[in-house]
Formats: C-alpha cells, sequence, structure tokens
C-alpha cells in the first residue's frame, strides 16, 4: 500500500515540476521539429525504393560485315528481350532502355546524361560502355556478363547433351531469385540517426526526474527529505517505487515524441511501435538510474543540476546528436566508449532493430542497457545504506 502510495505522489510531483514538463516532454518535440525543417525530406525519401536504370541501344555493322560466329543479330534480339522482360520485386522495370539508331546518338545521349550506358551491338558483339563507376553501371556489366555466360552454356550443352538443353534454360530462368531470396537489412537514411540520438537525449533527460525524486527523499537535500525520512516509510521501497513513476513518466514523454514524429512529421522509424516502446522503457529506466546515483552521489544542489545535463548532453553528443559521424568516429577512435555511453547503446539499439530486427546485437544492447540500470541501482543501494545521520 505505501509502495502504491508513493508511486502515484511521485508520478503527481513529476507532472506538476514545469521544467521537467519543458525539458523532457515539450524540448524534443521542438528540436524533432528543428531536425524536419533541416533535412526531413531527406529522411522521408525511401531509400529502398528503387529508380530505373536508364540505357541506351545500338547497332553498328562491322568493317567486315560479317558477324562473328553464335553471336548474330539473332543472340542480339534475344538480348533486348531479356533486357524488356527484367523487373524488380515491386513490378517495376530494372531498365528503362532507349534504342538508337547510332552509336552517336547512344554516345551524345551518354555524355548528356539522359542514360547510364548503353550496350553497342556491333555485327552480333554486345559491348557496354558507361560514363562513370558506380552501383548502376555495375548493374548494367553484371547483366551483360549473365546473359554472356547463359549463352555460352547452352552452346557447349547444345553441341555435347542436346537433351539437357530445355532443363538448362529452365534452370536459367529461375536462377535471379537466388538474388533477391537474401536480404542482410533493410536500408534506413543515415538522417534517421539523429532522431535515434533525440530519443536517447530525451531518454537521458530522465536524469533530472531521478535527482529531483532522491531530493525529496534524502535528509541532507532538503527539510522534505527530513521529513521523509523521519517517517515509517521504507526508503528503498519508497526509491524503488519513485524510480518506477519516473520511468513510466518518461516513457510516456518519449512515446508522445515518437508518435509525433511518425503520425506528425510522418517519419517512419521502420520498426513495430510496440518494440521501440520497450527500448523507449529501458532507456527511460537508464536515465532513471544514473539519476538516482547522481542524487545519492552529490548534495550540493548546483551539482544536481549541472551534473545529469553535462551528463546527458555529453552522452549524446558521442552517440551522434550533434555531428551524425561521431559515433563512427569514437567506434574507430576508441571503441570502447560505446559500449559503455548509454546513449550510443540506445541509438545502436534502435538503428540494428530498423535495419536488421531482433538479431544477436539487439539483445546485446538491451541486456547492456538492463545491466547499466542493475549497476546504478545497486551502488546507490550501498552508498544509501551506509549513509547515517547524528541527527534529523
Amino acid at each position: 500500500m505505501m509502495f502504491f502510495h508513493v508511486f502515484c505522489y511521485q508520478l503527481k510531483n513529476f507532472s506538476r515540476e514545469k521544467y521537467i514538463i519543458g525539458w523532457n516532454l515539450l524540448f524534443p518535440l521542438v528540436l524533432a521539429t528543428a531536425f524536419y525543417i533541416g533535412f526531413g525530406h531527406m529522411v522521408t525519401e525511401d531509400p529502398n525504393s528503387f529508380q530505373t536504370i536508364t540505357a541506351g541501344y545500338a547497332e553498328v555493322q562491322p568493317v567486315s560485315g560479317t558477324p562473328e560466329e553464335g553471336t548474330g543479330s539473332g543472340n542480339a534480339e534475344i538480348f533486348l528481350k531479356v533486357l524488356g522482360q527484367l523487373q524488380t520485386e515491386g513490378g517495376e522495370n530494372l531498365i528503362g532502355l532507349t534504342r538508337y539508331d547510332s552509336e552517336k546518338e547512344a554516345r551524345e545521349a551518354l555524355l548528356d546524361g539522359q542514360i547510364e550506358g548503353y550496350y553497342l551491338n556491333e555485327g552480333g558483339e554486345l559491348s557496354l560502355h558507361i560514363r562513370e563507376e558506380g552501383v548502376n553501371s555495375t548493374i548494367l556489366s553484371q547483366i551483360l556478363k549473365q546473359y554472356r555466360s547463359a549463352c555460352t552454356m547452352e552452346k557447349r550443352i547444345a553441341e555435347n547433351h542436346p537433351s539437357r538443353l530445355l532443363q538448362t534454360i529452365a534452370g536459367l530462368s529461375v536462377n535471379r531469385e537466388y538474388l533477391e531470396e537474401y536480404t542482410p537489412g533493410r536500408q534506413i537514411s543515415p538522417y534517421l540517426q539523429f532522431f535515434f540520438a533525440l530519443l536517447a537525449m530525451s531518454s537521458m533527460y530522465a536524469s533530472w526526474i531521478a535527482t529531483t525524486m532522491m531530493e525529496s527523499m534524502c535528509a541532507n537535500l532538503s527539510e522534505c527529505g527530513k521529513r521523509f525520512e523521519s517517517s515509517g516509510a521504507g526508503k528503498f521501497p519508497s526509491i524503488l517505487a519513485g524510480a518506477l513513476a519516473g520511468t513510466i513518466f518518461q516513457t510516456v514523454s518519449n512515446a508522445i515524441t515518437v508518435l509525433y514524429i511518425e503520425y506528425v512529421l510522418h517519419i517512419s522509424f521502420q520498426a513495430p511501435f510496440p518494440e521501440i516502446m520497450m527500448i523507449m522503457g529501458l532507456g527511460s529506466a537508464v536515465g532513471i538510474g544514473f539519476g538516482i546515483l547522481f542524487g545519492t552521489l552529490f548534495q550540493r544542489e548546483a551539482l544536481r543540476v549541472a551534473i545529469p545535463l553535462a551528463f546527458s548532453m555529453v552522452s549524446s553528443f558521442l552517440s551522434g546528436l550533434m555531428m551524425g559521424q561521431m559515433k563512427q568516429l569514437v567506434e574507430n577512435a576508441v571503441p570502447v566508449l560505446n559500449r559503455i555511453n548509454p546513449a550510443a547503446v540506445f541509438t545502436d539499439s534502435l538503428y540494428v532493430l530498423a535495419s536488421y530486427g531482433k538479431n544477436r546485437q539487439y539483445w546485446l544492447d538491451v541486456l547492456s542497457m538492463a545491466g547499466m540500470v542493475i549497476v546504478t541501482l545497486s551502488i546507490s543501494a550501498v552508498i544509501l545504506r551506509r549513509r547515517q545521520y547524528a541527527s534529523i
């Protein structure tokens, strides 16, 4: 009964503190809006959406006028049909093909940026011409290589084992499925990392909630703390009740921020809302745990404000809030810092969840945050148990 009473009292107390409402609830919404104005359109663009590759096709006759054996115009027509049938899983054309009357027209279109590359049929001999190296040029090159490989294989089988030719053609027709079946992970916008770091900062702001709570529960911090410790209420159950109230309060604040980003700014986190909220709750508990530790260690009021602020901002900065590549720079220079920085672990768990789902790294991040909560609360409990007062 006392546990529930302290829980409700602390929850009501947090909701009445204007600076907690301002920094833990309103400020993340304002910062999310600023991020959206700055580069929101780059986040909302789907990085997984495929853009059709523009390519050209031209034919020229060799000087001799005689095509090489086995690579005549009939094979070239088959190649054109292959290009016309290439589609993505969504039904979009992989190649947007334009036929040109001469190589000169195709080259001009290439130089003008109208096409990514063009296939040249010189008397039955196919070749590829590109403007610059890149993903699209690699795809165009691989298509031609696969086609040449398939033609060579069919020719050899037709000569040596003609009875297996139909079986081979059927096998080649389903070969593309092997390229589509395995997806290593969803590609997400790099700008989404700023919103992950924003939620990490908001969760770390929960440390302010905890220091406020400790101020009202410790006799050496306030008059209210003297009355509390003189009462018959158990200190540790009361602190746990306050920690639970603070965690719920911050989780609700984070949920409002997530819903605002998802449904008002229309920026998707690429993960189910319940799974995101599980990370939000755990991140809020980490902030509360560190706040209780700070409230236990520091008795001066100025430090109880400055330390949580410095902790929140420094950990958020190192997680990529101000500079997107910061976490990678830290990983290259001092990788252990990313393992003990709660904001970095928090953002990493969101990134892994959005990109790969619940894999091994995701659960390692979850366990790391849970371990931080246990360690901070355990240290605080040891310090509070040893604390004694001459008089109250």
